[in-house]
């Protein structure tokens, strides 16, 4: 919730009164009378006090009537992440979810799994292929990286070849073998490559390969880049 999308264009709304009529659409459409874990999406994108003051307390209210179980936030900037947690009661956030830091170009999510763990909140790593930067197939035309990034990510791919393993199985092994993070989320639309991902996960990581690809990145480890 927060962010919203029809016929292609995203809007956004953090407001009390939209987030209590999306946790009850949400449920219409699953056919349920509770939903086990509600999500403040892309909070990068919202007036975080309003988040902390109005939001995150909507949330916590239906909580308490037993209509979410868990509440949750997501977002690109960890620094948000502290933020919020910071400035709402303690309890009021149940899990984090952080995309595009935990993976073979950049590892940032680490520097605040102490934080979280302190805090007792869960972690949920999302977007292993960096949103097609470690793919093969290559990053779409929107895709917000710079373009250093990207031909550190084409150089990447190339050396991953040579060696006879497909960066998407390198990126996958390295993102579901951290312990201190709960579960690691991707998205695909193609069914094939969901029983791809799952190998992949099942596959040992091969460090030395892990290894020479972090190399290739370092001009542009943990480079970002702002959400679009």
């Amino acid at each position: 919730m927060g962010r919203y999308g029809k016929d292609g264009i995203n809007t956004w709304d953090y407001s009390a009164r939209r987030v209590v009529e999306s946790v009850y659409e949400s449920m219409e459409r699953l056919h349920t009378d509770y939903i086990d874990l509600i999500n403040v999406h892309d909070i990068e994108f919202a007036d975080l006090e309003q988040v902390c003051n109005e939001t995150l307390p909507a949330l916590t209210e239906l909580r308490e009537k037993g209509i979410v179980k868990h509440v949750g936030i997501t977002n690109l900037n960890l620094r948000h992440f502290k933020y919020v947690i910071d400035h709402v009661p303690e309890g009021t956030v149940e899990s984090v979810l952080s995309f595009c830091h935990y993976t073979l170009n950049d590892d940032a999510l680490v520097d605040y799994l102490d934080y979280f763990e302190l805090k007792n909140i869960g972690v949920i790593n999302a977007s292993p292929y960096s949103m097609g930067l470690l793919t093969e197939r290559g990053v779409p035309g929107w895709h917000p990286a710079p373009e250093a990034l990207k031909r550190l990510s084409r150089k990447a791919v190339e050396y991953c070849k040579s060696k006879g393993i497909g960066i998407e199985q390198l990126a996958v092994s390295f993102s579901v073998h951290n312990p201190r993070i709960a579960t690691t989320l991707f998205s695909t639309t193609h069914p094939e490559n969901v029983l791809k991902t799952i190998q992949y996960a099942n596959m040992p990581l091969d460090r030395e390969l892990l290894h020479d690809v972090q190399k290739i990145f370092e001009p542009g480890f943990r480079d970002t880049w702002v959400n679009s």
